[in-house]
């Protein structure tokens, strides 16, 4: 089966669509009225069968989407039962209001005031809410991170003070269930801290921040962030759509002010992120770490990642300012960096360092110095 998820270029395998599919379900309220499935009968041909299904769903951020799937089923050999036949699901694409994942569609959610509450906010009385108002607006966006290509976080500090107001929820990765855990302003802040150390822009990309309305009300904002972002220091790394769901409301406090009042860092469908710190750590902590030449072990990386992992670099004694080590008879030693999984700062810190002996031995291949 592939599946086509709110307009993606990249179709998802039956694992990806299973991991963002139990996702989705967090995301609504339960279901009482059995009038909000509709199903449209579409057309049938010989071995193939195809229809349609809507939903229209109440979001726990307060508002309707609707949802709407077009199957494709096809006649094949049962696997088990050789004699038998079954539709199977081969095709199925997914779109409607598409508030989490591709691209934001108005006509199936409820969007009105657009114009009237981006003026309201033109005049907020908050400083530390404006880069919030930048971040809407794309094209108004000056935040001089952007510069070093670090993600801008000074809109963070909007964050509604007040923890019994502010919901924040970050999506974990657990056992293949995607899972939203509550996160306190201070936990929230350390794990924003360590995602802006093994994530960044790529380098010379200025337009990697897209923010797409969801709800607009007179004293309400409902938006997606999406962030482009690079793993790791490696320049050839590829880049992966980061998505942020926002909350934004006025005069929570009778202050003529806005706040975050909630916010939700979404889980990538398509990839395991454990696993995907796991490979990117070694260069985070190898980088400017190591004044001798160094070759990092990239064949022994033990997937799937676990809690508990380590990852090796080996090293050659080397004279300051040598370009290269090449093959030859040289000091050489092991370094095994054993690292653990911290669940909510979603991060691997270095919780051993265990450094054999120098051997002399042949060098294979060559060693970079760190300048």
């Amino acid at each position: 089966m592939k599946a086509k998820i709110c307009g993606s270029d990249s179709p998802m395998n039956i694992y990806q669509f299973n991991r963002w599919f139990l996702k989705q379900r967090e995301k609504y309220l339960p279901i009482t009225d059995p009038s909000q499935y509709k199903f449209y009968h579409m057309r049938v041909q010989t071995g193939a069968m195809t229809f349609h299904a809507r939903y229209d769903l109440k979001t726990k951020f307060g508002f309707t989407e609707t949802i709407i799937w077009d199957i494709r089923l096809e006649i094949t050999q049962d696997a088990i039962r050789p004699d038998s036949v079954n539709y199977q699901i081969t095709d199925l694409t997914v779109g409607g209001g598409c508030v989490d994942y591709g691209t934001v569609n108005h006509t199936y959610i409820q969007y009105r005031n657009q114009e009237r509450t981006l003026e309201l906010l033109k005049k907020v009385k908050n400083p530390k809410v404006q880069d919030l108002f930048d971040v809407f607006t794309p094209r108004e966006l000056k935040n001089v991170e952007r510069i070093e290509y670090r993600i801008p976080h000074l809109w963070l500090e909007g964050i509604d003070p007040d923890e019994s107001i502010a919901v924040i929820r970050v999506c974990h990765d657990r056992d293949n269930m995607n899972t939203l855990v509550k996160y306190t302003k201070k936990q929230f802040d350390s794990w924003f801290y360590r995602f802006n150390m093994i994530w960044h822009p790529k380098e010379n990309e200025t337009d990697f921040i897209q923010v797409q309305m969801i709800n607009v009300k007179s004293d309400e904002l409902t938006a997606r962030i999406t962030m482009r972002l690079q793993i790791g220091v490696k320049i050839a790394q590829p880049t992966h759509d980061w998505n942020f769901k926002i909350v934004s409301r006025y005069n929570q406090h009778g202050d003529e002010k806005w706040y975050i009042t909630m916010l939700e860092v979404l889980c990538h469908p398509t990839f395991d992120y454990m696993d995907e710190s796991l490979k990117a750590i070694r260069d985070v902590v190898t980088d400017d770490f190591m004044t001798l030449g160094y070759e990092i072990d990239y064949k022994d990386i033990p997937l799937p990642a676990t809690p508990k992992s380590y990852f090796i670099l080996n090293t050659v004694t080397s004279p300051i300012g040598e370009a290269m080590i090449t093959a030859g008879s040289t000091s050489y030693q092991e370094w095994k960096f054993q690292i653990s999984w911290d669940e909510m700062d979603q991060f691997y810190y270095l919780e051993r360092l265990v450094v054999k002996c120098k051997t002399s031995r042949d060098v294979e291949g060559k060693y970079r110095p760190v300048a």
